[in-house]
C-alpha cells in the first residue's frame, strides 16, 4: 500500500542524494567547484520546491507529492551534475607529476 511506497519513495531519494554526492565530489576533484555548486543549489530552488509545491499542495497526493516532487528534483540534479562530469572528464586529462 501507501507505506510501501513510501519506503520504496525514502530508498529512491536516498540513492539519487548519494549520486549526487559523489558526482559533485569527483567534480570538484577535477578542479571545478562553481557550477556544482550552482547546479546543487539551483536544483533546490528551481526544481525541488515547485515539483514539492505543485505535488504536494495542488494535487491530491498531500505528503506522498512532496516527496515525488523531492525525488524529481534529485533527480533533475544528478542528471545535470552527470553532464557537467561528462562535459569536464570528457576532454584529455593532464597527468600533473612532482618531483620531491
Amino acid at each position: 500500500g501507501a507505506a510501501r511506497r513510501g519506503r520504496a519513495g525514502v530508498r529512491l531519494v536516498a540513492v539519487l542524494g548519494a549520486l549526487c554526492v559523489g558526482w559533485v565530489r569527483m567534480v570538484l576533484v577535477a578542479g571545478d567547484d562553481r557550477m556544482p555548486m550552482v547546479i546543487s543549489c539551483g536544483g533546490g530552488l528551481v526544481g525541488m520546491m515547485p515539483l514539492s509545491y505543485f505535488f504536494g499542495f495542488r494535487t491530491s497526493l498531500g505528503a506522498v507529492g512532496l516527496w515525488y516532487g523531492l525525488v524529481g528534483g534529485l533527480g533533475a540534479v544528478a542528471l545535470l551534475l552527470l553532464w557537467r562530469m561528462q562535459r569536464r572528464f570528457g576532454r584529455e586529462l593532464l597527468r600533473i607529476s612532482v618531483d620531491t
